[in-house]
């Protein structure tokens, strides 16, 4: 019983650590995106276009994992996409928001480590 129980702990801290490394993927693709297009001075809008465009691949990673993870926990395929969805768009409104303050002063964003 004991090692069923420390089995299952040690498979959720894996996905939790899994579900936060491609969060952290994600969020650094964008804060690169953010520092570059500061960089090429290029406008608020133009930045949320490429911003929404971006990062697609890292964004896929952590949707998909997210998914699982919400299905693992009871919730039906719609229920966990639309949150993944939800939390993904977090990340990139946060960036989005921090390039429209931060382009015209020529601040650049520091990577998660």
């Amino acid at each position: 019983m004991f090692s069923y129980g420390v089995a299952i702990f040690l498979s959720m801290a894996a996905a939790g650590n899994t579900l936060d490394d491609a969060r952290k993927e994600y969020n650094n693709c964008l804060v690169e995106l953010h520092n570059e297009n500061v960089e090429a001075k290029t406008s608020a809008s133009g930045f949320r276009k490429i911003a929404d465009e971006g990062c697609a691949e890292e964004r896929k990673k952590y949707t998909s994992i997210m998914i699982a993870e919400e299905k693992r926990y009871g919730s039906n395929q719609a229920e966990a996409t639309d949150y993944a969805n939800e939390e993904a768009d977090g990340v990139a409104a946060y960036i989005k928001s921090a390039f429209a303050e931060n382009a015209d002063k020529g601040i650049k964003l520091v990577p998660e480590q």
